[in-house]
C-alpha cells in the first residue's frame, strides 16, 4: 500500500474503506456536545476535539489530525512509609481488549471494548483549584483516604500527538492501615497496595498500561518512595 504525504483526510479515509460522517448523524451518542467554529466537538466538562492541518512550505496540506484539549488535571501516587504504593483497579470502557491487526477498523463494537486495568488516582481540575488541590480531592473521592506530605514530581504528556494538555504529577504518603473505600460510580472495582515486585507483575501481565501511572511509578522509584 502506497503512502502519499499529500493525501488529505478525505482521501485517506476513502483508501481505508471508511466514510467521514458528521457527528450530527449520531445525536444519541453526543449528549452535551456541540459543534463550534474552532472545534469539531466541545463539552465544557471534558474539553474539545479539534482538527489542525499541517501545511508544506508551498501551502499544500501534508496531513490533518485531531487533537484533544482537556481542562487539565492531576494524578497522585500514594505510597506508604514501607515503600508500597496504592493503585485503583478501574473499568475503562474505551480501551480495546486487543490491538488492531489488519486494516482499520478490524475490531467489533462493543465486544472488543472494555478492560479492567490498574491506575493511579487522577482527575480533571476544577476551575477554582490548583492541581495540588485536584490531586488531593480526586484521591479522597476515589478511595476515601487522605494523603500527607504531598510532593510535585513533574508533568506528563500522556499522548503528545493527540492530547494537548499535560497532567501534573504528585506523590503523597498515606497510612498503610487505612481502609480504602472504592468509588464504584467512577468504575473503580478495587483499591490495593503493591510492592515493587507486585508492580512488575502487573506490567508483565498487561494489567498496568496507563502512561500516567507508569510516569508516576518512574518518579517514585527514582526518588526512593517505592521499594
Amino acid at each position: 500500500m502506497s503512502c502519499d504525504p499529500k493525501d488529505d483526510a478525505t482521501s485517506a479515509a476513502r483508501a481505508a474503506g471508511r466514510q467521514l460522517r458528521d457527528v450530527s448523524d449520531y445525536p444519541e451518542f453526543c449528549a452535551n456536545w456541540r459543534p463550534t467554529t474552532t472545534a469539531v466537538l466541545e463539552n465544557r466538562a471534558y474539553g474539545s476535539v479539534r482538527h489542525r492541518v499541517v501545511l508544506a512550505p508551498d501551502g499544500a496540506p501534508l496531513y490533518d489530525f485531531p487533537h484533544i484539549i482537556e481542562p487539565g488535571g492531576a494524578a497522585l501516587l500514594p505510597y506508604t512509609r514501607e515503600g508500597r504504593v496504592a493503585l485503583l483497579r478501574v473499568d475503562r470502557p474505551a480501551l480495546l481488549k486487543r490491538s488492531p491487526t489488519g486494516p482499520y477498523p478490524d475490531f467489533l463494537v462493543p465486544s472488543d471494548y472494555g478492560r479492567l486495568v490498574w491506575e493511579a488516582p487522577r482527575g480533571y481540575r476544577n476551575l477554582d483549584e490548583d492541581t495540588c488541590s485536584t490531586a488531593l480531592r480526586e484521591f479522597f473521592e476515589e478511595t476515601g483516604l487522605v494523603a500527607q506530605r504531598l510532593e510535585p514530581v513533574g508533568s506528563v504528556a500522556a499522548n503528545s500527538a493527540l492530547l494537548a494538555t499535560p497532567i501534573d504529577l504528585y506523590v503523597g504518603m498515606v497510612d498503610p492501615n487505612s481502609i480504602p473505600v472504592e468509588d464504584t460510580k467512577e468504575g473503580i472495582r478495587e483499591v490495593k497496595f503493591f510492592s515493587l515486585a507486585g508492580i512488575r507483575e502487573l506490567i508483565d501481565s498487561g494489567e498496568l498500561i496507563c502512561s500516567i501511572t507508569l510516569a508516576l511509578l518512574f518518579a517514585a522509584i527514582t526518588r526512593g518512595n517505592l521499594k
